[in-house]
């Protein structure tokens, strides 16, 4: 069996964690962003800055996404009404 191999571009530094979901990719970066991406097409579809720090983690359940930074913050982000919530 053979694989193609994609490359995914568009961080600036390095990349921390990665979460996949259906067809979808998270990165969390030393860049202070998330990167959504499309699987199939290797394409940002969307990119989440306003962390102060590098992001560490990724988690997702139910449309609500948890990052994690190096500072101790916790963002959440609700996909569905497409806003951060507080925590």
């Amino acid at each position: 069996m053979s694989y193609e191999r994609v490359l995914f571009r568009g961080h600036k530094d390095a990349v921390n964690c990665l979460y996949a979901l259906e067809n979808v990719l998270y990165s969390g970066s030393d860049d202070k962003s998330i990167r959504l991406w499309d699987i199939r097409t290797s394409k940002t579809t969307q990119c989440l800055r306003g962390f102060d720090e590098p992001v560490e983690s990724i988690q997702s359940r139910d449309n609500v996404h948890v990052y994690a930074a190096v500072d101790n913050s916790i963002k959440c982000y609700d996909m569905r009404m497409n806003t951060n919530m507080i925590v």
